[in-house]
């Protein structure tokens, strides 16, 4: 007895540890994007250390160990979480781009001062003035004052005191630079990076724990991007000093609700956060701008004043230092500075650009000087600002246009709108690529204006300052040099099109297997493949396309587009996180496609974002598997699959009444606990539709129905889609349902689907529970509250349910002769029923049950001789006595757990008690004691050796939500139940099976794994082999491998007979256009095949 009874807890120990490290860590590698090796290194060095100390029973050592490789594992799993959320290059501060020395230097202590201000958090309050919360200081100054050189210096300074929490410089210029939604990411990041704690909080956040990591690591919403990755951790760290965050250039931002978002959160929410925050904020005075700021006791107002003349004497004869003894020369008496100086009205842009104008490589500096100085105002009449004449007085001197009839300025026009309307700047050879040869020589001379326009230079070209754009753009400004924006969109849109109608084609990339993630490709090997143009193009053509008027030849381009290349464009995006952007794409042309009644290109794009939506993180993660799996198991009524089904198939095909059609849910939102409303929701909706309006209702019982106003009837069953609803809205052109609930969710429906949806006579009860009985009888608990008897022979229901639960089921248990059936509820009650009549024998009552338990009850299990009872609700573990009546509590409750207890059961001649909680729901033993199965969140079942605490061969896997309970059904088969509500019955041995094809039986035997994600896949060596991956709505009931039979539904038919996969993927299209590219492929895998191995790789 003792030697069982130290197995069982050696057991204990090791799946503990099994489930909290092995799993975390496989679930973390599965989605790495960084490089690992040494962390992954130390790990498997972690658990050598761990195994060596279970062998030498060093009981110490291996609570270290166990704590030192769990802290490895949650830091990998927090780094991944973090370098998967955007993070934009090249916005942080600059040191080369800060102010000379010995200038600006007032200002700068100024603000160094301001941001060294501050109270630390624990302080105690002794100013009844001081105000709550961060500070920002606003530096308000004209264009080319220098705000962003200052901006910097300060960040320089505090960077190198260890205060720098970020900086983040927007950039017009710069798509990417200017998006209001990268900034509160980015801060986040560099946070991390900076204090440990801080890393630590918004890797719980954002990590594998919340089962929403993902979409809120990708989300677009400013405001939950503040609360959840600023305001959440900044709550919960403490700080010790000062936190300076600089952002620069706030007036280039991108107009739009993501900028109303950021800005209300540097105003309105100032006072949630830390006070240690000082947060400065350079930028134009904008009115959008002011009046966010007006009035706000945490923002400090600082107007830059010109610079000094003696700041502009210091820049410019250090700028031009090597000129000054030839400069001096020709004007003594520094009179060439001090010209300069008046010129330059206080902007050290003016100066920058002037410098930059002087000293052109090819030119000689005294005479560019001096055509400078020789400018007359009286020659720029109509031009005020001082940076506006200068440009105009450069341009002059290199376009020397006589009239707006003069033939150079189309040209130049062309050239310079092609360069500034792109969303991402491209060098001179990308835009050659994009839009065909452009004229060179217009840009030889602009060296003093732009960047990337010396002979040879592959650096992208834009303008050195914003300043410069501002002034073509706007035509009172720039007069003759005016260049229209919008006249440039037509053509960009075109180019873009045009390109990806040329470059795109099926596996651009070339994909060798369809078995491997992205992750285990060299993604870089792809430049080889796709031009800069292409990935432009790829990216942009939407934006382009949603400024131009109705063009017939551009209208074709996009219905080429979405007839021929629509899913090559998927896989080309999915090697970057610009998948993700895919749908904003596709909805900004539907949004032309809408002014100008396209109608074949609105339904192609509204099913589109629907496609998009189901598969961004399949293809992201493998994109083969857009052809393999996910076109072939699209909803049938998808107008993607229609329009490419039929190019690629040889893939698997899904039995024509088995194909699932789209839940009515397009999605879901106010999902985070954050988001939560929290008043009660109730109404009713009815359409706007003037012919045929419905109404839409709300009820207690969780269902939606559909009513016919005219007849007053209902339309079909009620919709079970989703649960809790209690206010409904329809939108005004009648196409979409809102559904809140009393949660606080908000479900947004399709009409249309939500009609048909309850017109099919499929509603079905959802079982989430079972227990077997002597006799091949299985009894399953329902959510309706219902009990259902199965024979296992007949497949179907043998009786009608057993009734008289008003909640959830939570468990079942049979007793040990059979007899007697015990069920509990979330209606915290326990009853006892005859297994053979199915009439009730007796209820414990609510006021026991409470007694005992802190919650509902939710697991049940007997004693060998059926003489006690264990019950788990809430923290605690109950012990009935069912010898009396009523039952009574045989000790008091059984209290340790630190979370609810999932299940527990009798063991070592029931004298103890084994429990568990967390991942784990259920744990039972076998009847001759030797072994021990488990079911868990993770969707599996698995088998354990008692005495060595292995696992015994692979997990089940199947079910498409957490496996509820598991119990040995004979010697040979388990039945499950999960919250899927199907009950599968599996054999515990690898076999055959019943007749299949060939084909399929020999892919279950090599390809036995399904993970939560739906991939069905192997692990050869530890690396996962994807076969397939399964949309949700087939999970549930597709039948794979060791899982035999489904009761309460049917199997999903799958046929793979002509299913190509592997490295033969690329043959799944049989479609002459993308021949060639098989062709390519099969030569260079013939070639790897050919070439000597790398011992080393």
């Amino acid at each position: 007895m003792l030697k069982t009874r130290n197995s069982v807890r050696l057991f204990l120990f090791r799946q503990s540890f099994y489930l909290l490290i092995v799993h975390s860590a496989n679930r973390t590698l599965k989605n790495l994007t960084i490089n690992t090796g040494g962390v992954v290194q130390k790990l498997v060095q972690s658990l050598e250390k761990l195994r060596r100390a279970f062998k030498d029973r060093a009981t110490l050592e291996i609570e270290i160990v166990v704590l030192q490789t769990l802290k490895l594992v949650e830091n990998l799993a927090i780094d991944v979480s973090l370098n998967d959320m955007p993070y934009v290059d090249g916005t942080s501060f600059a040191p080369e781009k800060g102010c000379l020395p010995h200038t600006r230097t007032r200002t700068l202590d100024e603000i160094a001062r301001w941001g060294a201000a501050f109270r630390d958090q624990n302080e105690q309050e002794t100013d009844n003035s001081h105000i709550a919360g961060a500070s920002l200081l606003w530096l308000i100054g004209f264009p080319g004052a220098g705000k962003s050189a200052i901006a910097h210096t300060i960040a320089q300074r505090f960077s190198s005191l260890g205060r720098l929490g970020s900086s983040f410089f927007f950039d017009k210029a710069d798509i990417n630079k200017r998006n209001a939604a990268a900034v509160f990411p980015k801060i986040s990041r560099d946070l991390a990076d900076l204090i440990p704690e801080w890393k630590e909080e918004l890797g719980q956040i954002t990590g594998p724990s919340n089962p929403h990591g993902h979409e809120l690591r990708h989300t677009d919403s400013v405001q939950r991007q503040f609360d959840e990755f600023i305001l959440a951790p900044a709550n919960k760290v403490q700080f010790l000093g000062p936190i300076f965050i600089v952002i620069d250039a706030l007036d280039e931002c991108d107009d739009g609700a993501a900028r109303t978002e950021l800005l209300r959160s540097l105003s309105e929410r100032l006072h949630e956060l830390p006070r240690n925050f000082r947060i400065l904020v350079t930028s134009r005075r904008e009115k959008w701008i002011e009046d966010t700021f007006s009035g706000n006791k945490n923002v400090k107002r600082h107007h830059l004043v010109p610079a000094a003349e003696e700041d502009l004497e210091v820049y410019y004869r250090n700028v031009f230092k090597h000129y000054l003894p030839e400069f001096d020369r020709k004007w003594p008496n520094m009179e060439w500075t001090r010209a300069l100086v008046k010129r330059s009205e206080g902007s050290f842009q003016w100066a920058f650009t002037a410098c930059r104008f002087v000293l052109e490589p090819g030119w000689n500096p005294t005479k560019r000087l001096s055509e400078l100085l020789a400018t007359d105002d009286c020659e720029l009449q109509g031009i005020d600002l001082g940076i506006d004449k200068l440009y105009t007085v450069i341009l002059q001197k290199i376009f020397p246009f006589s009239n707006d009839d003069d033939g150079r300025i189309p040209i130049f026009r062309k050239v310079l709108g092609r360069f500034l309307c792109v969303y991402d700047p491209l060098s001179i050879t990308d835009l050659t690529g994009l839009c065909g040869p452009l004229e060179d020589d217009i840009l030889d001379q602009m060296g003093s204006l732009l960047t990337g326009v010396s002979s040879g230079s592959q650096e992208p070209v834009q303008a050195l300052h914003s300043s410069f754009r501002d002034f073509l753009f706007d035509k009172k400004r720039s007069q003759i040099y005016h260049v229209d924006p919008l006249a440039h969109d037509k053509a960009l849109a075109k180019a873009c099109l045009t390109v990806m109608k040329t470059e795109l084609k099926f596996n651009i990339s070339g994909f060798k297997t369809s078995y491997s993630a992205t992750k285990s490709l060299n993604v870089d090997s792809t430049k080889n493949h796709v031009s800069n143009q292409l990935l432009y193009a790829s990216k942009f053509w939407a934006d382009h396309l949603l400024e131009c008027q109705w063009d017939t030849e551009l209208a074709g381009l996009v219905h080429t587009f979405i007839r021929t290349k629509f899913l090559f464009w998927l896989e080309l995006l999915a090697l970057s996180p610009n998948i993700y952007g895919s749908s904003n794409s596709i909805h900004l042309m539907v949004r032309w496609a809408q002014k100008f009644g396209d109608k074949e290109l609105v339904n192609f794009g509204n099913d589109a974002r629907k496609f998009i939506g189901d598969c961004a993180d399949v293809i992201a993660f493998s994109p083969p598997h857009l052809y393999v799996s996910v076109l072939p198991l699209a909803p049938r009524s998808s107008i993607v699959s229609k329009e490419y089904m039929s190019l690629f198939d040889k893939t698997v095909k899904v039995r024509s009444d088995k194909h699932h059609e789209r839940s009515p849910v397009i999605k879901v939102l106010a999902d985070l606990p954050s988001n939560k409303h929290t008043a009660y929701i109730k109404s009713v909706a009815v359409s706007p539709d003037e012919y045929e309006p419905i109404i839409v209702s709300s009820a207690g019982d969780q269902t939606l129905r559909l009513w016919d106003l005219h007849y007053a009837s209902p339309i079909g069953n009620s919709i079970t889609e989703v649960e809790d609803v209690e206010s409904i809205q329809i939108s005004m052109d009648g196409q979409y349902i809102a559904a809140g609930t009393e949660e606080g969710k908000i479900y947004l429906l399709d009409r249309a689907l939500v009609e048909k949806s309850s017109l099919r006579d499929d509603k079905r009860v959802v079982h989430k529970v079972v227990a077997v009985a002597p006799g091949g009888r299985i009894f399953t608990g329902a959510t309706d509250g219902s009990i259902h008897r199965f024979s296992l022979s007949a497949n179907v229901r043998s009786q009608r349910p057993i009734l008289g639960h008003n909640g959830v089921i939570s468990d079942l248990a049979v007793s040990p002769n059979g007899k007697h059936l015990v069920s509990c509820s979330h209606d915290k009650t326990i009853r006892v029923w005859d297994t053979r009549t199915g009439k009730k024998v007796h209820v414990v009552s609510e006021t026991l049950v409470m007694e005992g338990h802190n919650d509902s009850p939710r697991s049940l299990s007997f004693d060998e001789d059926g003489k006690r009872l264990l019950s788990c609700g809430g923290k605690t573990v109950c012990v009935w006595d069912t010898t009396t009546n009523p039952w009574k509590m045989a000790t008091k409750p059984l209290v340790g757990h630190k979370e609810t207890v999932s299940a527990a059961h009798f063991f070592d001649d029931d004298d103890h008690i084994i429990s568990c909680s967390r991942d784990l729901n259920s744990v039972i033993f076998s009847a001759d004691g030797t072994r021990l199965l488990s079911s868990s969140e993770d969707h599996a079942i698995r088998l354990w050796e008692i005495d060595t605490g292995e696992l015994i061969g692979s997990p089940w896997e199947g079910h498409s939500s957490g496996v509820k309970m598991a119990h040995f059904f004979d010697e040979t088969r388990v039945v499950s139940a999960a919250g899927d509500g199907v009950i599968r019955i599996w054999d515990i041995e690898h076999d055959s099976g019943p007749l299949k094809p060939e084909s399929q039986a020999e892919l279950e035997a090599t390809f036995p794994r399904i993970d939560k994600d739906g991939w069905v896949h192997s692990e050869d060596g530890g690396e996962r082999k994807l076969l397939l991956w399964l949309p949700s709505e087939y999970r549930r009931t597709f039948l794979w491998g060791r899982c035999k039979k489904l009761l309460g539904a049917d199997p999903t038919i799958i046929d793979f007979s002509e299913f190509e996969h592997g490295d033969r993927w690329i043959h799944c299209s049989s479609d002459l256009s993308v021949e060639s590219t098989k062709e390519q492929v099969v030569a260079e895998q013939a070639d790897v095949t050919s070439e000597p191995s790398d011992a080393n790789e």
